[in-house]
């Protein structure tokens, strides 16, 4: 068996896994490098395989660091089919068809939306839980918790049983289920590890984090500038502050107008609204009176708006997205609150400005950072530490653990703890995480 990461290994974007067993040859996810320019550039570089020889895809969830390379791999001659479960499969469509319509306005177009169309042709949806048989493989997809539709997949052969986690969520989450359980027979797992290192407030005090610094924000007279993914982290807000102002009875909090600066996060409502049994968010706490989705001319125009409110758009980490001509207007100015509530990947705006850059660059146009800047560490949609070796626990014959999807700072004392009692090795960008294992 061979194991070949082409994507994150040693960063937490990228995912993208080469398996070969059995004379079978399929990938674990398929995801798009995000970030600054040189993170960026990693998409133009060769696949570092052949599409046209993998058989198959399995793919965790829809977020377009795991879905968003794709494309690519059927432009270069892929043509077999993609598992993943009906959710996933539906977000995915929408987020491939944003990010086609981004790439197509770009000078190196990675891909179009027919490349998109021709992709999702090959999405076969696959239930959790039910048993996929490929050769001698048997496949199965199991709750993860981290995104509507995340799944950690399960493989078993004729000689062993290995998972991949994707992206794991975290436990006693407001938003969705726990993870399922390992089980008795999963002997390797490839892990996340984007928060292996960190202790992470519950979500519910994030929340109520979140929910204090809107409505002092508010009473201040300030606009709240929120950067959050369009899917996922956008419902995952709007659901558990409108929870919050219920029970509270806060008639002030349900003044404050919030203005959802994304379409794609409109159209992610949707299916949302049609996987009730995936999450755990009513429906009522994902519309409100306050809760105003917003075109492009409305768009531009808050801009110039004095009124307080909240302006929530995207992309998360400030990379890209309506975030940024918010962020060139709002954030020279003193009674702008910035507030983080998710992950900032390494150099990344986001990440700069999260650690004090008071004069960044905002398309070629410098801007001056003299707002408030705070994050909210509750909201993380990944495992920490804890949440981590609580799934790491519901496996009773868990002998090897390769660590991926993670900065080499988070995983080192993880990595240190976890060798007392198993085997672990982290992924390394094109090289097979097995070979001499046996020998170490």
């Amino acid at each position: 068996m061979k194991i070949i990461s082409y994507g994150a290994a040693g960063q937490v974007t990228g995912s993208c896994h080469f398996i070969e067993i059995a004379g079978t040859k399929f990938l674990l996810d398929c995801g798009l490098f995000q970030g600054p320019t040189k993170v960026d550039l990693q998409n133009l570089s060769p696949l570092g395989f052949d599409p046209k020889e993998i058989d198959f895809v399995l793919l965790s969830h829809a977020h377009l660091d795991h879905c968003g390379r794709l494309p690519l791999l059927v432009k270069g001659g892929f043509m077999g089919p993609i598992y993943t479960t009906p959710a996933t499969r539906d977000l995915a469509q929408l987020i491939l068809a944003d990010s086609a319509s981004i790439q197509e306005k770009s000078e190196t177009p990675l891909y179009t939306v027919e490349d998109v169309e021709k992709t999702m042709t090959l999405f076969s949806p696959l239930p959790h839980k039910e048993i996929l048989r490929k050769g001698k493989l048997e496949i199965s997809f199991h709750y993860a918790g981290h995104l509507l539709g995340a799944s950690w997949i399960k493989i078993k052969t004729p000689d062993t049983c290995f998972a991949f986690s994707g992206d794991l969520g975290r436990y006693n989450s407001p938003f969705y289920h726990d993870p399922e359980p390992l089980g008795d027979d999963v002997e390797l797992l490839l892990l996340e590890s984007t928060n292996a290192n960190k202790h992470v407030p519950s979500i519910q005090q994030g929340l109520e984090d979140l929910y204090a610094e809107i409505r002092q924000a508010y009473l201040e007279q300030r606009t709240v500038l929120l950067p959050a993914f369009s899917i996922g982290r956008t419902e995952e807000v709007i659901s558990g502050l409108s929870k919050l102002a219920f029970l509270k009875k806060d008639d002030l909090f349900r003044k404050i107008p919030f203005y959802v600066d994304s379409s794609l996060a409109h159209a992610g409502l949707k299916v949302f609204h049609e996987h009730t049994d995936l999450h755990t968010m009513d429906p009522r706490d994902l519309q409100s009176d306050n809760l105003h989705f917003i075109a492009t001319e409305q768009s531009y125009a808050l801009d110039k708006s004095t009124e307080p409110k909240v302006l929530l758009s995207a992309s998360g980490m400030m990379e890209g997205g309506h975030i940024l001509h918010h962020a060139a207007s709002y954030l020279p100015q003193a009674s702008t609150l910035l507030l983080f509530v998710g992950y900032q990947g390494e150099e990344t705006l986001g990440r700069r400005i999260l650690e004090g850059e008071k004069s960044v660059l905002i398309g070629k146009s410098p801007v001056e950072v003299n707002a408030e800047i705070k994050e909210i560490k509750g909201l993380s949609g990944h495992a920490d530490h804890e949440d981590l070796m609580a799934f790491l626990a519901t496996a009773s014959q868990l002998q090897r653990v390769i660590l991926l999807h993670g900065e080499a700072q988070n995983m080192t004392v993880f990595e240190e703890l976890l060798s007392a009692s198993l085997r672990i090795r982290k992924a390394q960008h094109g090289v097979d995480v097995l070979e001499n294992w046996n020998e170490t």
